[in-house]
């Protein structure tokens, strides 16, 4: 049976700020106003591999070996995906009641 190794990796860094005015509650007129700025950072990356499994033995079974060569990535034998993403989400909002 073929086995999958996955190695992630992941970093997560949020920054949020609100600024609220709101009128004094004794006042016969209330009012909230408000601003807020949110910036969300991730940074993610992972490998696959397949150890001891290949698509180079047409009868089933796979290959000990691995994968040949050919169907892996340059460099780095038996993996079959690598990812990495940097994702950056701004959210600005402003408000009042």
């Amino acid at each position: 049976m073929p086995q999958e190794l996955v190695v992630q990796k992941g970093y997560f860094q949020k920054w949020s700020h609100e600024l609220r005015v709101s009128t004094p509650q004794d006042l016969p007129v209330k009012a909230t106003a408000a601003c807020s700025s949110n910036v969300n950072c991730t940074t993610s990356g992972s490998s696959t591999r397949m150890p001891g499994f290949g698509f180079t033995n047409p009868s089933g079974g796979g290959n000990p070996n691995g994968f040949a060569d050919s169907l892996t990535i340059s460099g780095l034998s038996n993996t079959i995906w690598l990812t990495s993403e940097q994702r950056v989400d701004r959210d600005r909002a402003v408000f009042a009641s």
